[in-house]
């Protein structure tokens, strides 16, 4: 099973660097992006979204946050923010934004950590009960199927 991937939306920096290396000592498959843009189109091969809410590109990281929660590929991606701007007012625009956790810097490696472990066990407990309720649908469907055939 491959391991689950992270991708980390940061500038380039002393900090990007730690997070990453700390994330990939965990046995987490971390990749990088440098701008929003780039983080839009890579967010869809991703199964946790870390970002900046300062970051460059065409637009910023609230941004980033709203069009990945409206694009159908990554509308249920878990989107962390972990930023400098931690004042109460970025919190509540982050968290409209759509993400699922605001992480404000500094923040301690083991705290990204456990964040993204606990996003990913979620994610998998949501398929998993998706994948159960679909299977439950299907085995409905044949068993409807059956009793019509008999009747």
């Amino acid at each position: 099973m491959a391991p689950a991937s992270v991708l980390l939306v940061q500038s380039i920096g002393d900090d990007r660097e730690m997070y990453a290396e700390f994330l990939r000592i965990h046995a987490l498959d971390v990749r990088l992006a440098d701008t929003a843009d780039e983080a839009f189109v890579r967010g869809m091969h991703a199964d946790v979204v870390v970002t900046e809410i300062r970051i460059h590109g065409t637009f910023d990281g609230y941004e980033l946050i709203r069009r990945l929660r409206r694009n159908q590929w990554t509308a249920r991606k878990a989107i962390v923010a972990l930023t400098a701007c931690a004042f109460d007012s970025d919190r509540r625009a982050a968290q409209q934004a759509g993400c699922d956790v605001f992480l404000a810097k500094p923040c301690l490696p083991d705290t990204l950590l456990a964040v993204v472990r606990r996003l990913l066990r979620r994610s998998q407990l949501l398929r998993g009960f998706i994948g159960s309720r679909e299977r439950v649908a299907k085995v409905l469907l044949r068993l409807d199927r059956r009793s019509k055939k008999r009747s």
